[in-house]
């Protein structure tokens, strides 16, 4: 029996695997992607998706943990798991 895709995990099952190593950030964000690809025109759930945005903060996620790591230290508890956010929040600035 396979690993259901990234995106089926609650958010602390996926942020122990990214931790231990058996997904990054980067392929959890692109499964999540994949999925609202998949979904969200019959859903219309999501009315913005940042893709570009939510790819580069999981590369960032993916060398921030390497690093951590390499110096011994934790890494926050749902680290580089994705999220979303409505968009009446302001996300920049």
């Amino acid at each position: 029996m396979s690993a259901p895709p990234p995106w089926r995990l609650g958010a602390v099952e996926l942020a122990a695997r990214i931790r231990v190593g058996e997904c990054s950030a980067l392929q959890a964000t692109d499964s999540v992607l994949t999925r609202i690809t998949a979904v969200n025109p019959q859903l219309n759930a999501l009315a913005t998706v940042l893709a570009d945005d939510a790819r580069a903060a999981a590369d960032a996620a993916d060398v921030h943990q390497a690093l951590a790591q390499a110096r011994g230290e934790p890494l926050g508890p749902l680290h580089g798991v994705p999220v979303t956010i409505k968009v009446n929040v302001d996300v920049a600035g």
